[in-house]
């Protein structure tokens, strides 16, 4: 157990031990500086503990790098930003706080915009319990419809499944996409460069449209039956199977086609 009493200002506020418990004064301020580091976590069912018998303030400002989760929290007013604690527990008595669901493997989170094309906000998506958090590599993605400006991506991404639907599009500019699973694009799925898409499940692109330019896609299938794609016709620029079985339907052309000797094409 730890105690804070009184006004603080830190640069770094740590706190990493599982089942840790600090406690605070009453009336007592953690004022992270400008710029500075907020690590507080637990695990899923040995959280970390924050007490005080009465009010006191924790101060995290905007430019402050802040991973927060698995923490049960008591009496804290956030000042200065809203703390989001992924996980964590609500003692009570605290203001500013927000304790979303922490996501698990498989969890379905949707693309529905807040007036910007960037990926990083945490506002342009809601997952199916409502809450607006990053997607994780974990998740199972979905582009929604009406809801442009539509993500356009610099980084590398990765999903348990990705899906584009009807309407909407998603543009990779310079990075890869990886999806363990399957990959649908009813929409607009568009490479502006030599990107690499890489797929373990099914791919379709029925009633959607694939703007290929120098990219690569690979398939990478290894179950016992055979992966199922349908380019729908699509254009394709580069085309690698590593699947130890894969089916084809739908009809497409390539620039470049190799199915190398793991792979098996029907």
């Amino acid at each position: 157990v730890a105690e804070i009493a009184g006004d603080v200002s830190v640069f770094s506020f740590i706190c990493t031990n599982r089942d840790a418990t600090v406690c605070f004064t009453d009336g007592s301020k953690v004022t992270v500086r400008d710029n500075g580091t907020v690590w507080l976590s637990g695990e899923k069912d040995h959280l970390t503990t924050l007490l005080a018998p009465t009010a006191w303030e924790l101060s995290i400002g905007s430019s402050v790098d802040a991973v927060i989760k698995y923490v049960a929290a008591s009496n804290s007013a956030a000042s200065a930003a809203k703390v989001s604690d992924l996980g964590g527990r609500d003692l009570g008595g605290n203001v500013n706080w927000e304790f979303p669901r922490a996501p698990e493997p498989g969890d379905t989170i949707t693309w529905t915009g807040n007036g910007t094309a960037d990926w990083g906000v945490a506002d342009n998506w809601t997952d199916e319990f409502g809450d607006h958090r990053l997607p994780l590599e974990t998740d199972r993605i979905v582009i929604g419809a009406d809801a442009a400006p539509y993500p356009v991506v610099a980084a590398s991404k990765s999903a348990m499944s990705f899906t584009v639907v009807e309407g909407a599009s998603f543009t990779l500019d310079g990075a890869d996409l990886t999806v363990a699973e399957y990959l649908a694009c009813a929409g607009t799925l568009t490479c502006r460069g030599p990107e690499t898409i890489t797929i373990g499940g099914a791919l379709s692109f029925v009633g959607g449209t694939f703007v290929r330019s120098t990219s690569t896609l690979v398939l990478t299938g290894t179950g016992p039956a055979a992966q199922s794609v349908n380019f729908g016709g699509s254009d394709v620029y580069q085309l690698v199977v590593r699947s130890t079985a894969v089916s084809f339907a739908g009809g497409f052309s390539a620039y470049g086609f190799s199915c190398l000797p793991t792979g098996a094409c029907a």
